[in-house]
């Protein structure tokens, strides 16, 4: 049996959290609206997105500061940040998203079974957003 890596269950806990981020707020077709421009598109065309960059360990799962957003504002605005962080200050105040941004350079190790219960945790939740029939279990 193949020794998996600790990318292998980043990646599987990062996918689950995605698909939740997309859907907890979709409308009754399917829609979820971009946080920093508005556009509504089918969740599965839209990503989940960070409004602190880099994707670190430290700040990666943390459900406050990730949105639904287009591809167009994810990934080739780059997160949209002049619309993302106001935004994100109105909603959580400054102090809270300096803090983040601080937590954001931390080292921190993750563990695979970490990332497995968080994996889990995200399955979950999305139990909750299954009313629409939009995930395959």
């Amino acid at each position: 049996m193949k020794k998996r890596t600790l990318t292998f269950y980043k990646k599987k806990a990062w996918k689950e959290l995605s698909v939740y981020v997309r859907i907890k707020d979709v409308d009754e077709r399917g829609y979820a609206t971009c946080y920093t421009c508005g556009i509504k598109k089918f969740w599965r065309r839209m990503t989940a997105g960070h409004f602190v960059q880099g994707r670190r360990p430290s700040i990666m799962f943390i459900l406050d500061i990730i949105r639904v957003q287009c591809i167009g504002c994810n990934l080739y605005r780059h997160g949209n940040l002049n619309r993302f962080i106001p935004k994100m200050i109105e909603e959580h105040g400054l102090d809270k998203v300096l803090a983040w941004f601080e937590l954001a350079e931390k080292t921190v190790k993750v563990a695979p079974k970490e990332y497995q219960k968080r994996e889990e945790q995200f399955k979950r939740l999305q139990k909750g957003c299954k009313r629409w029939g939009l995930v395959n279990s």
